[in-house]
């Protein structure tokens, strides 16, 4: 038996295997004795065919077709141990020559792809302001009020002033749409007292800021166009108008911060105004630093990901799109939705949507195939004791024993992820 192995484009190469000889005569004739023993002949019990009636029945081949199934994966797996080929998908299997005295089995494999890396050690990580600025502060503590502020009618700065829609009120209005092209109204387009707060974007783009500066009851001619994307197909990309009346106008009347609010807002140790600013700050000064770290270090693994490469072949890039879809298609069901629901208000084809997927697939594997090269470089190995650590972080995450941990997910998968999460933290850790 002899065997080469060539390696061609996308990490695809092809091994081929030559039997003959003793080897391939012997793997006939077990071939042979197998169909002889299954042969079912009219006239004859299974097994009991007399030999010369038989060979009027086999074919010769079927008898090779029946030694190479028998020999396939024996004289495969020899291959894969001489020519050190680590598979990534199941091989396709070709007959390019077979006879009596010798068969050639030809394998279409698909290997993990080899990386050229680019720097990846000591790059510097971009410093980002983290200072929570005052209007930022503010903003937060506004909206944290918000929720607790009362809803109160709107009255003129004085005698001579109107009162009139401003951005953060609530217009209660009256109002109905109609085609600009035709002038008629639309299904779903009216409405009476409705409370929309200007600024919320709750409504088509455009149509809230129409209404600031109109003054307690008066009307107003909003004009406004669908977005193409809209989820009724009639009014996509549509030019409408409503004819408007303000109702009401209101305002959010935010409450003091004091001691009888902040036990209200329930902070464990926190019973004062100033502990509970203090809390506030020091908590955005936190997710600030760790969100302008996050931001930095993925810039990072994005210049070290761009700065190598690798031929990816198009089976990961398909494995990966199918994972992207199902975890699109669970995030769709938890809020009550399918793929289809999506595609419809979207108007995006299933096809389309897939088309997206992949080409953020293309960049997950890449960056897996880059940290996976670094872990390599480094020597990074990945010790029991971590691969115990990882089944109970596992478990406790999900909430089940660590031995149905072991019994779903594969040692070697943990194993896996724990070398790319270590590469990770080496980048980190040698960055400036």
């Amino acid at each position: 038996m002899s065997s080469t192995w060539t390696l061609k484009e996308k990490s695809q190469g092809e091994l081929v295997v030559t039997v003959e000889g003793e080897k391939w005569q012997k793997a006939q004739k077990k071939a042979y004795d197998k169909v002889a023993k299954n042969a079912k002949i009219d006239g004859f019990r299974q097994g009991k065919v007399p030999a010369a009636l038989l060979k009027k029945y086999i074919s010769e081949e079927q008898v090779r077709l029946e030694a190479v199934d028998m020999i396939a994966n024996e004289v495969l797996q020899a291959g894969y141990e001489e020519h050190n080929i680590q598979p990534i998908t199941r091989p396709e299997l070709d007959l390019p020559a077979i006879s009596a005295e010798s068969v050639t089995l030809k394998f279409t494999i698909t290997v993990s792809p080899e990386v050229t890396l680019g720097e990846y050690k000591g790059l510097e990580m971009a410093k980002i302001d983290t200072e929570v600025t005052e209007e930022e502060f503010n903003n937060e503590m506004n909206r944290i009020l918000a929720n607790y502020a009362e809803v109160v009618t709107k009255e003129a700065e004085n005698e001579e002033e109107p009162v009139k829609v401003a951005k953060g009120d609530i217009a209660v209005i009256n109002f109905e749409g109609f085609l600009a092209e035709t002038d008629e109204a639309f299904e779903g387009g009216k409405g009476e007292n409705y409370p929309l707060e200007i600024g919320s974007g709750s409504f088509i783009p455009g149509f809230e800021d129409q209404l600031v500066g109109v003054k307690l009851g008066s009307r107003k001619k909003v004009k406004v166009t669908f977005p193409e994307d809209y989820g009724a197909a009639e009014l996509a990309g549509k030019a409408v108008y409503f004819k408007c009346k303000v109702n009401e106008i209101k305002v959010k009347k935010l409450p003091e911060l004091d001691e009888e609010l902040v036990k209200e807002l329930n902070v464990p140790n926190v019973t004062t105004a100033e502990e509970f600013t203090a809390f506030i700050k020091n908590r955005m000064e936190t997710t600030k630093k760790k969100n302008a770290y996050a931001k930095a270090f993925d810039e990072v693994l994005e210049k070290i990901v761009n700065a190598s490469s690798v031929e990816i072949p198009d089976v990961m890039i398909e494995e990966e799109t199918d994972n992207l879809m199902m975890e699109f298609s669970q995030r769709l069901q938890n809020a009550g939705y399918t793929v289809e629901d999506f595609a419809t208000a979207s108007g995006k084809s299933n096809e389309d949507i897939r088309k997206e997927m992949a080409e953020d697939a293309v960049g997950r594997v890449k960056t897996r195939l880059v940290l996976e090269a670094i872990a390599k470089a480094e020597g990074i190995k990945v010790t029991p004791q971590e691969i115990e650590e990882e089944v109970k972080s596992l478990a406790k995450r999900h909430n089940m024993t660590e031995e149905k941990v072991r019994q779903l997910a594969r040692l070697d998968l943990i194993a896996y992820d724990v070398a790319l999460r270590k590469a990770t933290d080496f980048i980190r850790e040698s960055c400036k």
